[in-house]
């Protein structure tokens, strides 16, 4: 995973469809990141309190990251940047260009998505999630090995 170049596509980087009028390459955390789903499964396996990766993270700064705060917003709970609610953990991207969501499930099944386009209609990319959560959720056995 790297931050974005406004203007310059990294190699291996998709053409976003329609293409975003914003400097992504000023955004850093908040939808400046280039990765692909696997590098967020990576990337969130370190942050879940689940064996047998372990965490970056001491329990007690997990605690504190998960934690819906009193700045919530009114229409999502939010801790520490992370959308929480209903035992979901993750979070969500949607602008011109691209729709996203990784996220722990409440059985602490893991998962990410992310598009080169934004689905028409679902601001959050909550449609997504859920028509991925659906499949998922059809799945009746995993494989033992790590997946990455």
């Amino acid at each position: 995973m790297t931050l974005a170049k406004n203007g310059e596509s990294l190699p291996n980087e998709v053409t976003y469809y329609p293409a975003t009028g914003f400097r992504v390459d000023r955004f850093d955390s908040f939808g400046g990141w280039v990765g692909t789903p696997i590098d967020l499964c990576r990337w969130s396996v370190r942050y879940d309190a689940i064996e047998p990766k372990d965490d970056y993270l001491t329990s007690k700064s997990e605690t504190v990251m998960w934690t819906v705060n009193d700045l919530s917003l009114a229409v999502r709970p939010y801790a520490k940047g992370w959308l929480v609610q209903d035992g979901w953990k993750g979070h969500n991207g949607a602008f011109d260009g691209t729709g996203s969501f990784f996220t722990q499930r409440p059985d602490g099944k893991g998962f990410a998505v992310v598009m080169n386009t934004k689905v028409a209609n679902d601001s959050s990319s909550d449609t997504l999630r859920n028509l991925v959560d659906a499949m998922i959720s059809k799945v009746s056995a995993w494989p033992t090995y790590d997946l990455f």
